[in-house]
């Protein structure tokens, strides 16, 4: 079922999800420093990831500011 959501998602996405894959979540800024992508690029890939049910995220504990993400299950 994955594999067929991610086949829709743009490269940008997929690479977010393949930096998620370890179970540890990751800030935005995390994920734009492991991916390479831009800011602007690594939130529409965040969001389009977030809408297709791949990942979910909380505010970061240690920083209200930010959010964590991950993937599910």
């Amino acid at each position: 079922m994955t594999d067929d959501v991610l086949e829709d998602l743009p490269p940008s996405a997929k690479l977010v999800y393949k930096v998620l894959e370890e179970d540890e979540p990751r800030t935005q800024q995390e994920i734009r420093d492991e991916s390479w992508l831009c800011d602007r690029t690594t939130r529409y890939a965040v969001d389009r990831l977030e809408a297709a049910g791949l990942i979910t995220s909380r505010p970061n504990p240690s920083d209200a500011r930010q959010e964590l993400y991950q993937r599910t299950g």
